[in-house]
């Protein structure tokens, strides 16, 4: 198993933190969220995808979103604990497309200064509508192309096929708070009817 939680970065920690009865809710402190009728929030504080893998990796996976980052990581522990190998090694006493991936996860965190911007720059005041070119211009120069792919729910998946090489099933759920635990029962299930020797699955 492997866990990025706002009660710690691990296992041991996290679940040492429960059992002793603190909570990790606090202000909301990535964002300035003083207008905002809820303005306390669970976070995970102090994470780092270097210190988690192995410094090329952690380069090659920089410009994934957070989320992806956090499962990247956790799944890292997992990984190990089942003696597969380190990421980016070679699968330990398995072939590639006998592995596979299930995760439970939506959409990465989105661009909101970009994409605020761009429908603000299309907006016609004039003519009180959104005017395609201008929009369409805007996007172009404020956008990025990989923040818009890292956005989208196939791209943790994505990142822990290529960090764990894992060339398998892989499949993504998207049922909110059931999706970890779909994605888990969904992998075992995968195994049983024999399409697949080794699950990696899990929630983001």
């Amino acid at each position: 198993m492997g866990w990025i939680t706002p009660l710690g970065h691990t296992i041991d920690r996290a679940w040492s933190r429960l059992t002793a009865g603190e909570v990790a809710i606090g202000p909301v402190s990535r964002f300035d969220a003083s207008s905002f009728t809820t303005n306390f929030a669970a976070e995970v504080k102090g994470f780092d995808l270097p210190d988690h893998l192995p410094a090329a990796l952690a380069r090659r996976h920089a410009q994934a979103g957070v989320g992806t980052q956090m499962a990247l990581a956790a799944a890292t522990q997992a990984w190990t604990q089942a003696g597969l190998g380190g990421p980016g090694e070679p699968i330990r006493g398995a072939e590639p497309r006998r592995v596979g991936l299930y995760l439970g996860g939506g959409e990465g965190s989105l661009d909101y200064d970009a994409f605020w911007a761009t429908n603000l720059g299309g907006w016609d005041a004039d003519n009180r509508r959104v005017d395609g070119n201008r929009w369409a211009h805007a996007a172009h120069q404020r956008m990025s192309a990989i923040r818009e792919i890292e956005q989208e729910p196939n791209a943790a998946l994505s990142h822990l096929a290529s960090a764990f090489q894992c060339r398998g099933p892989a499949f993504n759920c998207m049922t909110a708070c059931a999706a970890g635990t779909q994605s888990v029962g969904e992998a075992s299930e995968i195994i049983r009817r024999g399409d697949a020797d080794i699950m990696l699955a899990g929630g983001a």
